[in-house]
């Protein structure tokens, strides 16, 4: 199945230029497309956090503990 991203990012909402763009043609890609899927994330509505250094250690050890060995540095790995 084809998916695709759309990112919103208008403080303008659906009545920016920029929003009626895409929404036209994300109904052109869905009538080429049956079937597919379209995941909207509104930047705008929903910014992304700042990312910091210590999001960043949380998101690394986060990765860690979900994967034991695949995200941890080569000086700690037992084997290579």
């Amino acid at each position: 199945m084809k998916t695709l991203l759309k990112l919103t990012t208008s403080i303008f909402g659906e009545n920016g230029a920029s929003s009626q763009l895409t929404e036209a043609f994300v109904a052109r890609w869905l009538a080429a497309h049956p079937g597919a899927c379209v995941i909207v994330r509104d930047l705008a509505a929903d910014p992304v956090p700042h990312l910091t250094g210590g999001r960043v250690r949380r998101i690394q050890r986060q990765a860690r503990r979900a994967q034991p060995g695949a995200a941890e540095p080569p000086s700690k790995r037992r084997t290579l």
